[in-house]
C-alpha cells in the first residue's frame, strides 16, 4: 500500500507539478496573445486542478509518513524521525512545503494572474531544491559542462506525453466538478 502511494506521489510531482510549471513559465507569452474565452477558462481550470492536487498531494505524503512510521521496526522509525527533526531537518521538509504552498498560492487572483509571479510558481514546481542545490555545490569551484544525453525527440515526446497526461486529468477533474455541482 504504501509503495502505491510512493507511486503516486512520484507520477504527481514528477509529471503533473513540472508540467503546470512549464504551462507557469510560459504563462507570459499567452499574456500576449488576444485574450480568449477559451485560454481563461482553461487558465482558470489548470490551476484550480493544480490547487486540488496540492492537497491531494499534502493528504497522500502525511498519510505516507504515518504508515512509513507505523510499520517500521524500532531503528527504521528512529532513522526516519532523526532525518525529519535532526540536524538537516530543513532538507527533509523544505521541498515539500514549497510545492504544498506554491499550489495553495494559486488560489489569490495575484499569484493566478500575474504573468511573473506565475514564472515564479512555475520555477517552484518545475526545479527541486535537490538539483539547485547540487548545481550550486558543483559549479561553486567552477563552470558545469552540461550535455544533453537524451535525444532531442524523445526529451520532447515525453513533455507532449505529460502535457496530455495532465490535460486529460484536468478534464476529468473539470467533469467530476460539474457533475458533483448538478447533483446538488
Amino acid at each position: 500500500m504504501l509503495e502505491i502511494i510512493n507511486n503516486i506521489l512520484l507520477v504527481i510531482q514528477k509529471d503533473l507539478f513540472t508540467i503546470f510549471g512549464f504551462i507557469s513559465i510560459l504563462y507570459p507569452l499567452g499574456v500576449l496573445l488576444p485574450k480568449r474565452a477559451e485560454k481563461r477558462l482553461y487558465n482558470r481550470l489548470f490551476c484550480s486542478f493544480t490547487i486540488s492536487l496540492g492537497i491531494v498531494y499534502l493528504c497522500l505524503w502525511i498519510i505516507l509518513i504515518v504508515g512509513t512510521l507505523m510499520t517500521h521496526q524500532e531503528p527504521d522509525s528512529a532513522a526516519i524521525l532523526n532525518r525529519m527533526f535532526g540536524k538537516y531537518w530543513w532538507s527533509f521538509w523544505l521541498q515539500i512545503v514549497l510545492w504544498i504552498g506554491a499550489t495553495q498560492l494559486l488560489r489569490l487572483p495575484k499569484f493566478k494572474y500575474h504573468p511573473w509571479l506565475r514564472v515564479l510558481i512555475g520555477l517552484l514546481l518545475l526545479v527541486p531544491v535537490e538539483l539547485v542545490i547540487f548545481l550550486f555545490r558543483v559549479n561553486y569551484g567552477g563552470l558545469i559542462r552540461v550535455s544533453l544525453s537524451e535525444d532531442i525527440l524523445s526529451m520532447g515526446g515525453g513533455l507532449l506525453l505529460k502535457l496530455g497526461m495532465f490535460i486529460c486529468f484536468a478534464q476529468l477533474y473539470y467533469a467530476g466538478f460539474k457533475y458533483v455541482r448538478r447533483l446538488r
